[in-house]
């Protein structure tokens, strides 16, 4: 089964404090927001789980950007490639790269977000996505790093030991056990924390829950070797709505037009396009992507009961 080769050993560090750790990264420029727009951009922030509201004005250019494209027109955007090319940006003396990676990591100005004994999904080697699981033993935040134990996946079954052991494809649902040696993980590698039951001893149980939003592979083969898993798989995502023992049923999200990490139920005359999962089908979700609901009252336009997906977790080709 796979693992991250490139995790390291962790060596004896210097622990500093939070206040430290914010002097060492700097901060951004405030600037002011209207007060007819100010409760909207709160309620984003809050609903994408932005760490601040700069963090939301950069997702709603991004968002805009057809729009801002066509004022400022293509020579502004050519400046800003030509820009990139010659170096980093420095915005108050830190370079744009630094702000980008201060909140790439995940409330970073919250070290305590990260608890001890906490469990979170970490990016896999082959393309990023978060199909890792490791066990948080120790914080290093100078180094912007933390130290953990990984979970291995325990396959049971006849079918989960050919795919996980004979084949060496990834398992992201089912029993994992905590490995005794410990890994240093950048901070940028964590993408969530996840809901998991510690069944007993440094055993743990994985499964879909209710209200999640996962991907799954798209006409998958229990019979897939990893070449194939590499050469043409495709993807689709989907809500849990119900996290049954025997099954699990999920409802099929597709992407809002004009928005790149927008995603609503897919309807079919009227009716929503469920899927159930069996036991053995499991070894069809590819691993969970961050996401939140929105209610509809956040922003016109946005359908009720849309999911804004976190973009580093939608596959590449969905994308």
């Amino acid at each position: 089964m796979r693992t991250n080769n490139k995790k390291k050993h962790s060596p004896a560090k210097t622990k500093v404090s939070n206040k430290q750790l914010k002097e060492k990264l700097g901060r951004l420029t405030h600037f002011r927001v209207p007060k007819s727009y100010a409760s909207i951009v709160t309620n984003l922030c809050k609903q994408l789980d932005h760490t601040s509201e700069a963090e939301t004005f950069e997702w709603l250019l991004k968002q805009a950007e057809p729009s801002v494209r066509a004022v400022l027109g293509k020579t502004y955007y050519q400046q800003e490639q030509e820009e990139k090319r010659e170096g980093p940006i420095i915005i108050n003396n830190h370079k744009k790269t630094d702000v980008v990676a201060y909140y790439d990591s995940h409330r970073l100005q919250s070290y305590n977000h990260y608890e001890l004994g906490s469990v979170w999904a970490l990016s896999d080697e082959v393309d990023g996505m978060p199909r890792l699981y490791g066990k948080i033993c120790r914080l290093f935040p100078e180094e912007l790093e933390i130290e953990v134990a990984l979970l291995e996946p325990q396959p049971v079954e006849h079918y989960e030991k050919k795919w996980g052991v004979d084949n060496n494809l990834p398992m992201v649902c089912g029993t994992f056990k905590e490995v005794e040696e410990k890994m240093v993980v950048e901070i940028t590698d964590f993408s969530h924390r996840v809901m998991c039951e510690n069944v007993r001893g440094s055993f743990y149980h994985i499964f879909p829950k209710k209200g999640e939003v996962w991907a799954v592979y798209k006409k998958w083969d229990v019979n897939w070797t990893l070449h194939d898993l590499n050469s043409h798989i495709e993807y689709e995502i989907v809500e849990v709505v119900s996290d049954l023992s025997t099954c699990i049923i999920g409802v099929r999200l597709v992407r809002v037009e004009g928005f790149e990490a927008l995603f609503k139920r897919q309807m079919r005359r009227g009716l929503e396009k469920t899927q159930q999962f069996s036991r053995k089908e499991l070894l069809r979700f590819s691993h969970r992507v961050p996401a939140s609901k929105l209610d509809g009252e956040v922003m016109d336009g946005f359908p009720s009961g849309s999911w804004m997906l976190k973009s580093s977790a939608i596959p590449p080709m969905l994308l």
